[in-house]
Parts: structure tokens; C-alpha cells; sequence
């Protein structure tokens, strides 16, 4: 996983989601981006958290991505998704573990750990 915020190659991706980020209140989030397919299967699920980042301090980007699972998680997400031009299309909140979401249209999909896992934590 590519972290956004670091990466020139992925400048016009944090342009799209910075907006979207603050309208939620995610933006003191890490940010990366799941491209490859393996970092797109597991998301949040991904080697990179046993290793020290925590999936409560993280919001995953999935370019080119309408539909998202929940399969095998632990805890509910938040996942938000976006069109072509940035702008929100649906906002699923506590999305529980073994679910499977869609959004037609959508072309961008993000996700967190939902905050009702962490309370106290908005």
C-alpha cells in the first residue's frame, strides 16, 4: 500500500478524496491506496497493520471500485463512495463483517474501521 499523502504519482487521487475526507471529519486519517490486487483484496486486512500501523488510524482508498466486502473483518466499517468527479454517491456507516456493498456508479471507494469500534474516538 502506497501512502497518499507521500507519493507524487497519486497527487490528482488525494486531490479528489482531501475534500471528502474533511466532510466526514477523516481527515487526520492516514491515507494509502490499495492498488495491487492483493492490497485490494485484503484492505484493511493487509500485512502492513500486523506490522505496526493501527487500522483505527487508517482510511483505505480503492480506485476504479464499486462494490467492497467486509468478508473476514472483526470489527464494522465506514465506507464511502465516490463518482468520477469526487463527489459522494452513498455513505454506508458500521458496516458489519461478511457483507458484500455496491454502488453503481461509483469509481472510488474508501474505507475506515467504524468509530463506533473506538468510542471516544470521532
Amino acid at each position: 500500500m502506497r501512502l497518499l499523502r507521500t507519493r507524487g504519482e497519486t497527487d490528482w487521487l488525494l486531490q479528489e478524496v482531501d475534500p471528502v475526507l474533511r466532510i466526514l471529519g477523516w481527515e487526520n486519517m492516514r491515507v494509502v491506496t490499495a492498488q495491487t490486487f492483493f492490497e485490494r483484496l485484503l484492505g484493511l486486512l493487509a500485512p502492513v497493520y500486523r506490522a505496526g500501523m493501527r487500522a483505527d488510524g487508517v482510511a483505505i482508498v480503492f480506485p476504479c471500485c464499486s462494490s467492497v466486502h467486509t468478508w473476514f473483518m472483526k470489527r464494522d466499517l465506514d465506507i464511502v463512495f465516490l463518482d468520477r468527479k469526487g463527489a459522494m454517491l452513498r455513505v454506508y456507516w458500521d458496516v458489519k463483517p461478511g457483507r458484500l456493498i455496491f454502488c453503481p456508479g461509483a469509481s472510488l471507494a474508501i474505507e475506515r474501521v467504524s468509530t463506533k469500534e473506538f468510542p471516544g474516538q470521532e
